[in-house]
């Protein structure tokens, strides 16, 4: 639960017309179907002007924007360093409420937390329970010290209290571009199929969000991002399943953990960090990989990591395949930064001019498309999902409550063992993997293709997991061309003028569906198998660009269905909505600035047989599949919605704002789905999530720092029911905190009225 900080605020001096915020005139309606969030649930939380998104990004890790209207040339030096203006401005937001927490909404700039210097903010994601083990919960049951869970907690195990954690690393990230942490790894002595890491963090003073990944060896096994810290200090825990590398954790490693950060007398803050492994053997069967081959840079040897980044880099490396391999799945994670960072929200290549007198837009489209090659043939791909960083939009939406996957960025499989007899050939050159990003590039006459390149930059890496057959055997068979390999693409656009004949809106329409169908014949130990791998991606993007691009409203869906069939079948299929309305709007008589941003998104997930990662289901023993189940699996429907404010007062050197996140979460045990076979494109657009057996429920109410309520249900039972009583009500904003004037140049200072 997060604590309410305690302390006096002072009244901002400004106008109360500065801050009047007012429900937004369209909501996305591709959202109001899902469970837990209807229409009538978003309207009270979602208060705000339209409005643009701005991000608080650091200068390698996570780099900076103003979406859209950041500068590439010497005409946009305003912008972008009006933003950095900005960043520099740390948002320490003050919430109150009226009685009735479930209208809040149109009383939120009447709503403060109070900040105390005697405890740190927790800041958390809310997700599904990791099955571990907490040590209250063990009881010795031999002599030798190993212990039994006997609480009624979701797993029954044995444990030794002892031997069986590691401390993987302790570590401040001050100044630590360039400079990651190496520690070496060597297994515990104790019997264990799972793993588990813990990691906390702890931050206090001035930072923007920052990007992490940890490494064993070449191999990325864990990619996160940072919470941004207040004054009095911030706390996340972070409990991630790891028993997926079980094959990794039972040799010696060398541990790389990257996260660069900067210290100056600007951003004050290191991450202080530890990570904690946990390990034990469990009641269920762990299916993890034999083998695991990394998709990477390979900079382990010199102390370095190992991720691509793209464009830029050639994200290929040469496989030399085992010939008795009998599964095989590809997993790859990959993320935008830079010009990059917001990929959703670029423009068509046509109209990256659209306001010649402002500044270049981040082009290609707002469509991302990352493709996985094997032997320079596509295999697969990736429709990413948009992640929004803690700095994200405006940073007031983001804490305590972190965006969808901030604190563990999801990675995405793709099946490749209809590929074995090809791969398993034996040959000494090996074989290919590369990974590239693609748009959209609509400059020519002819209809819109893929583009052969994207802006700076992704971060991107792979694995390849496989699971061996007998030692003697030497897996063969018949690889079929793809039955089908279809991509359309459609994209419209249209400017509006002025009377002047001035460029002042921008309107445009993304299309993007694609059809992938391969098959082979498979001989294995056990005999012959027909194994095909098949995605159907459905995507649209609707963006209305304003007031030269200060004024957004972008609408974007992304709906899938992978499937693998053959010894070991799978299915996934996943729906990612967002929709925005973002304003950035400067006061020329005062030199003031805002930045509204009302946000709705969601990301629902469902998982059925043979995935690479655990699906969390043995956290949760009263699940039991039926007895006509093929396959089985989970289910994670989420929506997050919020708004927040931002106004900046260069004149008192000062910044101001609000805001709120509500956030519904539901786990689900999925049984055998109506139709497990071949789906097609209109099913694909129009599905719905599949309806499951709820495991966990949880619903977070924050605003400003603050939970003011936290409703949480384990296998239909209330486990949690948290209500704040405990924040005085005011009748006006609360001053946040005066900042120092940032180093800008002399004529952007000039500009803004700042003194010399």
């Amino acid at each position: 639960m997060a604590r309410t900080p305690t302390g006096q605020a002072q009244s901002i001096p400004t106008s109360p017309d500065d801050l009047n915020v007012s429900p937004p005139s369209k909501l996305p309606s591709s959202l109001g179907y899902a469970k837990g969030m209807h229409l009538s649930s978003i309207v009270p939380f979602i208060q705000g002007k339209k409005g643009n998104i701005l991000s608080e990004r650091s200068r390698a890790g996570t780099s900076s924007r103003f979406w859209n209207i950041s500068s590439r040339r010497s005409t946009a030096i305003f912008f972008a360093l009006l933003i950095l203006y900005l960043w520099r401005f740390h948002l320490q937001t003050f919430l109150i409420t009226s009685q009735d927490h479930s209208v809040f909404g149109p009383d939120i700039k009447n709503i403060h937390s109070r900040p105390s210097k005697e405890v740190l903010l927790d800041v958390f994601q809310v997700r599904e329970p990791v099955p571990t083990i907490p040590s209250a919960s063990l009881q010795p049951v031999d002599s030798d010290g190993s212990y039994t869970q006997t609480d009624g907690a979701p797993q029954t195990v044995s444990h030794r209290r002892d031997d069986c954690t590691r401390s993987l690393m302790e570590h401040s990230f001050g100044f630590s571009y360039g400079i990651p942490f190496i520690g070496n790894y060597a297994p515990p002595s104790c019997t264990f199929d799972k793993v588990t890491i813990n990691f906390t963090v702890t931050s206090r003073g001035r930072q923007f969000d920052r990007l992490g990944s940890m490494y064993l060896g070449d191999i990325e096994v864990f990619r996160t991002s940072t919470a941004e810290p207040t004054y009095d200090g911030i706390r996340w825990e972070y409990l991630k399943d790891m028993s997926h590398y079980l094959t990794l954790f039972r040799q010696p490693q060398k541990i790389i953990f990257d996260l660069g950060n900067l210290i100056d007398d600007t951003y004050t803050a290191p991450f202080n960090a530890t990570l904690i492994a946990t390990f034990f053997a469990s009641s269920e069967k762990t299916n993890a990989a034999d083998v695991i081959y990394p998709i990477s840079a390979r900079r382990s040897a010199k102390d370095a990591p190992s991720a691509f980044s793209v464009p830029g880099e050639n994200a290929s490396v040469s496989v030399d395949f085992p010939r008795n391999v009998r599964r095989a799945v590809v997993s790859i994670a990959a993320c935008g930064q830079g010009d990059e960072e917001f990929w959703f929200g670029n423009v068509p290549q046509s109209q990256i001019d659209a306001f010649p007198d402002i500044a270049p837009m981040f082009g290609y489209s707002p469509f991302r498309e990352v493709q996985l090659l094997v032997d320079g043939k596509l295999a697969g791909v990736v429709w990413p999902f948009p992640i929004v960083f803690t700095g994200g939009v405006v940073p007031g939406l983001w804490r305590p409550v972190v965006g969808l996957d901030a604190f563990d960025l999801r990675e995405h499989e793709i099946d490749i063992t209809r590929l074995l007899p090809n791969l398993c050939d034996g040959d000494p050159k090996g074989h290919t993997f590369e990974i590239r990003v693609v748009g959209i590039d609509d400059t020519d006459d002819a209809p819109p293709t893929l583009s052969k390149t994207v802006g700076q930059r992704w971060v991107v890496s792979g694995k390849i997991f496989l699971w061996l057959d007998e030692p003697d055997h030497i897996t063969v068979g018949q690889v079929y061309d793809p039955f089908s390999d279809q991509v359309q693409l459609l994209m419209q656009s249209s400017v509006g003028q002025n009377d002047a004949g001035k460029n002042i809106s921008l309107t445009f329409d993304t299309f993007a569906t694609r059809i992938y169908t391969q098959f082979s014949t498979l001989y294995t130990s056990t005999g012959a198998s027909s194994v095909s791998w098949r995605q159907v991606l459905f995507y649209t993007n609707t963006a209305k660009f304003t007031e030269k691009g200060a004024v957004q409203l972008i609408e974007q869906n992304t709906r899938g269905y992978d499937a693998a069939t053959g010894f070991n079948p799978y299915v996934k299929a996943y729906h990612y909505p967002i929709w925005l309305n973002t304003s950035f709007h400067l006061d020329s008589r005062s030199g003031n600035f805002t930045i509204d941003a009302p946000i709705a998104r969601g990301l629902f997930l469902d998982t059925w047989g043979s995935s690479v990662f655990p699906l969390q289901l043995d956290a949760f023993p009263n699940f039991k599949p039926w007895p006509n189940d093929t396959v089985y699996g989970a289910g994670i429907h989420t929506t997050q919605n919020g708004s927040a404010h931002y106004l900046g007062v260069p004149s008192k050197k000062s910044a101001y704002g609000y805001g709120q996140t509500e956030q519904n979460f539901s786990f689900e045990g999925l049984h055998t789905p109506p139709r497990f076979r071949e789906i097609s494109l209109d099913e694909v657009s129009t599905a719905s999530p599949f309806p499951g057996e709820e495991l966990y429920f949880r619903h977070v109410l924050a605003a400003n720092n603050t939970v003011l309520s936290d409703r949480e249900k384990i296998s239909g039972s209330i486990t949690r029911d948290y209500f704040n009583t405990d924040i005085p009500t005011e009748k006006s904003l609360q001053h946040v905190q005066s900042l120092d004037v940032p180093r800008l140049p002399q004529r952007i200072k000039k500009f803004l009225g700042i003194p010399r």
